[in-house]
């Protein structure tokens, strides 16, 4: 890295780490070879762009596990316990298999460009409509992972961790990349006409696209080779921008830019039908990525990520499918303010640079076995997570180079995490019409901030007069915390049950007890700042306890006796298919406990300052989500969808509105698709966009915590598209975003922002874009 650290005192414990790469996918998506895509977003997403799944499909992959090889220096207190896990995974990771869940202190490492603030909405519906009788999942392809029955802990917005960055999609034709970062779609348009081009079995697929925000470019090349003793897929690509900038819908300019570029191997070895050996490995590199919303542009951004795995089908020991996964999951970015936007020295300005390593190991056990007519999954897990990150500045302010000679924060003070669980779910169905799904789970999570007595230099050393401004000390002056090692104990719970009231409807209900550790960061970030400026301070508590959810739901959907799929029906010809429609309508409530919020240092409950810091606070919160659909195939032609959401959220013990909830929102899709003979198909859409007026917000950092940027108004979007694909081979979209050209900004942003207070950013103005590609 570019700069020139200060030297480091020795840790306690250093870590040594021997980093196996092995196994890892976590739920399926069935692609013609039968491929498992991984559940890591990195590698399941660039999955879901090639083979066009939805946004609602990506955020459904199940979370991730994986078990881990790591051998720690001398004298580590967690010694013994990595050796176990070694000689776990050297014992039964070559011949079996399993797939996942990611610990709570684990972390997005890659999401597409929306839900990094807040994960694109949780709906009450969509989780229960997967029940496929007394069977834990629907029957799946060789090689298919089996979804997780119970996504145990609710993903929230307000916990989302910024990570390395946002994931490096690979090729996308349902919308034009990258330079959508202030937009928050919770649909997006269908592209059937190019689902046999993203699918097809030919070897060879290129493509490349071009957007006018930033003059955006996207380029792709992939190559495929399936035998029935096994697989091998490559790709990579590259996207970036060619300006620095986009304009708004009122002309205003926006600074933004990056360049990127990936690629991936996929290797898969079916010597039988009872065996599947696979290993995903992926290098991926940001660079001079620029945006405004934050005091510091990422000029860096270096990733690796290797998964191995297998799955053992009649697996023995009882067992009707045994699987096993690894995964290792290392990034380290680099973050500053003076490379990428101009930096005037002088008395008070000072440049600034972030170097941040972050690594995670993560490992599991699955299998599947039936008692009679119930059906049974148990897993065990092992995840770890190390992260560590310095800030530098230079000793003389009004140096005209660079200098980076002096360590003005920890923020990260050398962390690690520690997450071991075990878990059960099962699936009994009393009649053929009523279905009961059940689980539980049990994981321990150590927690412990390794270098928190580290001093920054300079004016950034201080706490307060006499008091140096280590992490150790900021989390005692900030909570009164005085322990750097927190251990949690957390239990899950969740009962569904589905009863099928016809042929065509079934309703269904859920209740459930969840517990979430603290993450990495609301537990040790120390981010100072000199004294005058104590309201730029970002401060993790160590002293924070875990947060416990008892949320209950309940919805119904029900289908025409012609329906399939948006845009499939059972009848064909002309005329109005009265019976190819679906419906669904549900609604969940969510009562948290000790609910992890950011907060301004007031000297409220649990907070010992009142500089107006930004500080991590346990409240009791309430959040209510609530969610209408309906799709309509009118003719063997036209489709349309119907979509409205909902999401109400207070902080109960400060009596304000809970920050980043989404307003109401509503979409409206209409798609078109056609035969043109023997030359191919084509397909055209609209989607209108519309969303409410938010009222409700805690903007104010002096009787709040000022995350939300204020209220916003409501805005209407539409967006056209026209897709063409030509004898399977050469597909072609062209389309129009925001056609109408509207001034319009997000109420929750589509990524986080770490900034003490962040801006809030426009989203780009009317937008063209162009997309091809070739396959043979």
């Amino acid at each position: 890295m570019a700069s020139v650290r200060p030297a480091e005192p020795d840790r306690r414990c250093h870590d040594d780490s021997t980093l196996a790469f092995l196994l890892t996918t976590r739920a399926g998506i069935a692609t013609p070879i039968g491929l498992d895509w991984p559940a890591d977003p990195t590698i399941s997403l660039a999955a879901a762009n090639i083979f066009g799944l939805s946004m609602t499909a990506r955020w459904r992959m199940t979370t991730h596990l994986g078990v881990s090889s790591i051998l720690l220096g001398k004298d580590c207190p967690l010694r013994l316990l990595h050796s176990l896990a070694l000689a776990l995974t050297l014992a039964i990771a070559a011949p079996l298999p399993s797939a996942a869940q990611e610990s709570s202190a684990g972390f997005p490492f890659a999401q597409v460009w929306g839900g990094q603030v807040q994960p694109p909405h949780a709906s009450p519906i969509t989780p229960l409509t997967s029940f496929a009788g007394p069977g834990l999942s629907r029957p799946a392809p060789p090689g298919r992972a089996p979804a997780p029955v119970l996504s145990f802990f609710p993903d929230l917005r307000q916990h989302r961790d910024s990570g390395l960055g946002p994931a490096t999609p690979l090729f996308a034709f349902d919308r034009a990349q990258f330079f959508m970062p202030y937009r928050n779609d919770n649909l997006r348009l269908p592209a059937e006409t190019l689902e046999t081009w993203r699918t097809s079995a030919l070897p060879f697929k290129l493509a490349g696209g071009y957007a006018t925000p930033g003059d955006t470019y996207e380029s792709l090349a992939q190559w495929t080779l399936r035998r029935p003793e096994g697989y091998v897929r490559a790709f990579g690509n590259a996207a970036g921008t060619t300006s620095d900038s986009y304009e708004t819908g009122d002309g205003e300019r926006v600074p933004y830019e990056f360049r990127l570029n990936t690629q991936q191997i996929i290797l898969g070895y079916t010597p039988s039908r009872k065996l599947e050996v696979f290993g995903v490995f992926l290098r991926n590199d940001i660079d001079d990525f620029a945006t405004p919303s934050v005091a510091l542009d990422n000029t860096e951004t270096d990733r690796l990520v290797g998964r191995v795995g297998a799955e053992l089908r009649e697996g023995g020991l009882g067992f009707d499918r045994i699987r096993a996964e690894l995964s290792i999951r290392d990034g380290e970015r680099v973050n500053n303010n003076f490379e990428l936007r101009s930096f005037a020295p002088g008395p008070g300005a000072r440049r600034q640079q972030v170097e941040n390593e972050r690594r995670f190991i993560d490992a599991q056990i699955l299998g599947d076995a039936a008692f009679g007519p119930l059906q049974n999954r148990f897993a065990l897990s092992f995840g770890q997570e190390v992260r560590d990150g310095l800030r530098f500045t230079d000793s003389v302010a009004t140096s005209s180079t660079p200098l980076l000679d002096s360590t003005s924060a920890v923020p990260f003070p050398d962390i690690q995490v520690l997450d071991l669980g075990a878990r059960w779910e099962g699936a009994y169905s009393f009649r053929k019409t009523t279905h009961l799904k059940l689980g539980g789970q049990y994981r321990s999570v150590w927690a412990e901030a390794r270098d928190a007595d580290r001093v920054p230099d300079g004016p950034f050393g201080i706490v307060s007069p006499g008091l140096p401004a280590s992490a150790s000390n900021l989390y005692e002056f900030y909570y009164g915390a005085t322990e750097t090692n927190p251990r949690f104990d957390l239990f899950d719970a969740r009962a569904l049950v589905e009863q099928e009231i016809a042929d065509s409807m079934s309703i269904f209900g859920e209740i459930g007890y969840f517990e979430r550790a603290p993450d990495s960061k609301e537990l040790f970030f120390a981010a100072t700042a000199p004294v005058p400026q104590a309201q730029n301070r970002f401060i993790g508590n160590p002293g924070l306890d875990k947060e416990r959810h008892t949320r209950i739901g309940m919805g119904l959907v029900s289908e025409g006796e012609e329906w399939i799929a948006f845009g499939r029906s059972r009848r064909s010809g002309s005329g109005l298919q009265w019976g190819a429609w679906r419906a669904s309508v549900g609604v969940s409530y969510d009562r948290v406990s000790d609910f992890i919020s950011k907060d301004r240092a007031r000297g409220q409950s649990g907070v010992a300052a009142t500089d107006g810091a930004n500080v991590f606070r346990n409240v009791d919160a309430d959040i209510l989500r609530a969610e209408a659909d309906l799709t309509w195939n009118l003719t063997p032609e036209l489709s349309t969808r119907a979509n409205l959401i909902y999401t109400y959220g207070a902080n109960r013990d400060d009596d304000r509105p809970l920050y980043g909830i989404a307003p109401l929102e509503a979409n409206l899709v209409l798609n078109w698709t056609d035969s043109l003979g023997d030359l191919g198909m084509y397909s055209l859409g609209s989607k209108l966009r519309l969303v409410a007026d938010q009222n409700r917000v805690d903007d104010n950092p002096a009787t709040g915590s000022g995350f939300d940027e204020g209220e916003t108004s409501g805005f209407t979007v539409l967006d056209l598209y026209a897709s063409l694909l030509l004898r399977d081979r050469i597909p072609l979209q062209i389309g129009i975003d925001n056609v109408f050209d509207a001034d319009y900004a997000e109420h929750v942003p589509a990524k986080p922002q770490e900034s003490a207070r962040p801006s809030r950013i426009s989203a780009p103005g009317r937008t063209f874009y162009l997309r091809t590609g070739f396959s043979f």
